[in-house]
């Protein structure tokens, strides 16, 4: 949906002297716009996402580099969305709890 553009007067006494422009948009798309924008400030460094898994810098570029972990890239600079690391984790708990020998999906105690 297009948003619709309205002019409006930035005076108090009524003139249009000073024109601009007001953007109507609807509660829909104004919310999908802020979940954008919370999503971009949010990008991790390989240190700071790191610093979350309790790992170093260079074990994350590792992930990322063998694919396990998505990133951001432009120019030099790679990021780590927090919704693909929160992701990463949750595989690696599946992963973990699935093909861990002796586990209680398999009857077997540790």
């Amino acid at each position: 949906m297009e948003p619709a553009r309205t002019p409006a007067s930035n005076t108090g006494d009524g003139s249009n002297s000073h024109k601009h422009t007001v953007l109507l948009i609807d509660a829909k798309a104004a919310a999908a716009m802020v979940e954008r924008t919370a999503s971009l400030e949010g990008l991790l460094t390989y240190d700071h996402a790191g610093k979350l898994l309790g790992v170093t810098g260079r074990t994350v570029w590792t992930l990322v580099h063998r694919g396990d972990l998505p990133a951001v890239r432009f120019g030099h600079s790679v990021r780590i969305d927090p919704a693909d690391l929160r992701a990463f984790i949750d595989r690696s708990k599946q992963g973990r709890d699935s093909d861990t020998p002796g586990s209680a999906g398999e009857g077997g105690s540790r």
